[in-house]
């Protein structure tokens, strides 16, 4: 079985997976920390399920919210969470040691 087949059910990949697979070895070619790398994309994947055009997060609670909110007000409502989640991405691309003190922390113990 191929590593797509037992990556995901159906036979397909997550885009997610495959893109990680070819920018972590780039990334670590490039001298980044893995760790942190990982930990930027994580952010950038997440910002993206509250950003237009698909912002699936959005459309979630679209299907349970009442009608009186529409999916303007979503849109608008969702605009504070983005800029918190820039501004993490931002620290944590400045100061790539809040990201990576824990993990070796924790792998030194071992």
């Amino acid at each position: 079985m191929a590593a797509a087949e037992r990556a995901a059910p159906g036979g397909a990949a997550s885009p997610v997976a495959l893109a990680r697979a070819y920018l972590e070895p780039s990334a670590a070619a490039a001298g980044f920390d893995p760790v942190w790398f990982c930990i930027l994309f994580l952010i950038v994947i997440q910002t993206s399920c509250l950003t237009p055009p698909m912002a699936p997060a959005i459309f979630y609670l679209r299907a349970v919210a009442p009608d009186s909110i529409t999916i303007r007000h979503m849109y608008r409502g969702v605009v504070p969470f983005i800029a918190l989640q820039l501004a993490t991405l931002l620290v944590t691309m400045a100061w790539p040691s809040l990201v990576t003190w824990l993990p070796q922390q924790v792998l030194q113990l071992r």
